[in-house]
């Protein structure tokens, strides 16, 4: 019971963080004057976990489990679009330019992508409590 409240605190703390960075990008993009598409993808999907993410600290079903599940395999399809693409750029940089540092960020950089998707995949796929006892 304890490493749950543990848990749950840990992912409010980082729906707020991802919250306040988000609103700040918000605000950067539209004092900008040239936001590139790419940009308003990210916020716009930056945008859309907050809302799995809330759900998920706060114990709160928001709409509809299926909705959060396709919703979980479009933001995986859009990271796939966004990452491979870079994650290859990377190695291919890594491979030319052999750097101990770059290799552990590029580590981080993947861990914390795996990371930041808990809270949707377990929402979507893992809180049948939450769906059942508030839905």
């Amino acid at each position: 019971m304890h490493d749950r409240g543990i848990e749950v605190t840990f992912w409010k703390v980082i729906f707020w963080l991802l919250a306040l960075i988000t609103a700040k990008d918000a605000v950067g993009l539209l004092f900008s004057g040239n936001a590139a598409p790419m940009d308003l993808l990210g916020l716009a999907v930056g945008a859309f976990l907050l809302i799995p993410y809330y759900g998920y600290a706060y114990q709160v079903a928001i709409g509809w489990k299926l909705f959060w599940q396709i919703g979980f395999a479009i933001v995986c399809l859009i990271d796939a679009y966004v990452w491979i693409p870079a994650g290859k750029a990377s190695i291919d940089y890594m491979l030319t330019n052999p750097d101990f540092v770059s290799f552990i960020l590029f580590g981080l950089g993947i861990g914390i992508a795996f990371l930041m998707l808990i809270p949707p995949f377990r929402y979507a796929f893992k809180s049948n409590n939450i769906w059942l006892n508030h839905a």
